[in-house]
Parts: structure tokens; sequence; C-alpha cells
């Protein structure tokens, strides 16, 4: 909006010009007020390479920040597998009443009834009763001075 400058006129009197400022109508007319308002302007060459430093070390946090993520969520994911992984072991427990472990146990060979007897040394439990395989059949002789093959212990 262009301001006008205040209205002047000339009065005519007896013959004598007068200069007669018609402010005070024209102020009523026009109201001026200071406000603040966001307006394009133009960027100096010393602002737009503070603005290209500004980006760059932003774009290199930023990476810094998504891979510092990366490796924290990882590090989650790899708490997370522990945990389920225990979960499950543990859900199987409960389930089933029962896991397998490594118990110390005798084979015993009965050459007469020709059968394979798995007896655990822990509690004296027969675990298994088979059939003997032909490897098994096969009778450890000790020949002169010869020891006695483990199997046969």
């Amino acid at each position: 909006m262009r301001c006008l400058p205040p209205a002047r006129f000339f009065i005519e009197t007896k013959g004598v010009s007068k200069m007669v400022k018609k402010e005070s109508q024209e102020q009523e007319k026009i109201k001026t007020t200071h406000e603040t308002h966001r307006l394009q302007c133009a960027l100096t060459e010393q602002e737009v390479a503070a603005a290209a430093d500004e980006l760059a070390r932003g774009l290199d946090e930023f990476e810094a920040v998504e891979d510092e993520k990366k490796s924290i969520v990882e590090d989650f994911k790899a708490r997370l597998a522990l945990v389920e992984a225990n979960i499950k072991v543990n859900r199987n427990l409960v389930r089933n009443k029962y896991t397998y472990k490594d118990i110390e146990c005798d084979l015993i060979l009965n050459y007469t009834e020709l059968t394979a007897t798995l007896v655990r040394k822990d509690t004296l439990e027969i675990v298994k009763e088979r059939p003997m395989s032909s490897t098994e059949k096969q009778m450890n002789f000790k020949f002169d001075g010869q020891k006695e093959s483990p199997e046969a212990e």
C-alpha cells in the first residue's frame, strides 16, 4: 500500500494565497500500524556457504546417529533372541516334563541270550533292552600278551 503525503491545497482570500493543511481530515482516513511479517529475502554468498556447511555437519550427524541406532537395534535383537530361546527351552521343559542329559551308562552284552541291555549308572534303571547287532555278537578274545579291548570292559 502506497502512503500519500498529507493533502495540501491553496485557499485564496482577498487575493492572497494561503496554503492550508488538511491533515486533520486526512488523518482520520489513513491509519498506519507497525507489524512484523515473515517475507522472502535473498541470501548472501556468505549466508549460503554457512548454510551449506551447517547442512554437511547435519548430514554427518544424522548418519552417525542412524549408525548408532542400527547398532543398538542389533544389540537388542540379539538380547531378545537369547531371551526367546530361553523361553522356548523352558516352555518345552514345562510342557514335556522331561529333558535330555548325558548320563553315564553300562551296555551289558549277554552272549547267552544275545541281548544288549543299557543300564543307567546313577539309578541302575534299565533304559533299553534290544537284540545284539551283528557286530556286538562278535566276542572279543584275549590272546597271549594282549589286553582286553575296551568294549569288553
